[in-house]
C-alpha cells in the first residue's frame, strides 16, 4: 500500500512539473502539408484554446477549416507546401514558414505530415527557445515520401 501511494505521489509531482512547464508556453503553431489534416487535430486544438494557449495553423489551404477553430481566433497561414519533396514550392514554403515563425514568436511548433514536418524542423533548427513536437505516428520512410 505504501509503495502504491508513493508511486501515486511521485507520478503527480512529475505531471505537475510537466504541466507547469507546458503552461509557460503560450503560443503554438500547428504545421501540416494540407488543411484536410486539421480535421483530425480539431479536438487537440480546441483543448489548447480552452487551456489558454494561442494556436495558429500553417498549411496549404485546400478546403474549409473547422468553424469552431476559426471562431476561437485561430489564424490560418496559407503556405505553399506540396506533398512531393522535389518541387520548388517547398523552397518557397521554407521562406514563408520562417517568416511566420519569426514574426509571431511561437513557443511550440507542432508538426504533422512528413514534408511539412521536415520543412518546419529545418526552419526551427536554429531558432532559440522554440520547441518542436513531432508525434511518432508520423514516422515514415524517405521512399514513401518520394513515391508521393
Amino acid at each position: 500500500m505504501a509503495l502504491f501511494i508513493s508511486r501515486y505521489i511521485a507520478t503527480h509531482v512529475i505531471i505537475g512539473e510537466v504541466v507547469e512547464r507546458v503552461s509557460q508556453m503560450k503560443k503554438v503553431l500547428y504545421v501540416t502539408t494540407v488543411s484536410g489534416t486539421i480535421s483530425f487535430l480539431t479536438d487537440q486544438i480546441l483543448y489548447l484554446f480552452d487551456e489558454g494557449y494561442l494556436v495558429d495553423i500553417a498549411c496549404r489551404v485546400t478546403g474549409d477549416i473547422n468553424r469552431d477553430i476559426l471562431a476561437k481566433g485561430c489564424v490560418v497561414y496559407d503556405v505553399s507546401f506540396r506533398r512531393s519533396p522535389l518541387t520548388l514550392d517547398n523552397l518557397r514554403a521554407v521562406k514563408q514558414l520562417r517568416q511566420i515563425i519569426q514574426n509571431n514568436g511561437y513557443d511550440v511548433v507542432h508538426v504533422h505530415t512528413p514534408i511539412a514536418a521536415a520543412i518546419a524542423r529545418y526552419v526551427c533548427k536554429n531558432i532559440p527557445k522554440i520547441k518542436t513536437l513531432w508525434p511518432s505516428v508520423n514516422h515514415v520512410t524517405l521512399g514513401a515520401c518520394l513515391s508521393n
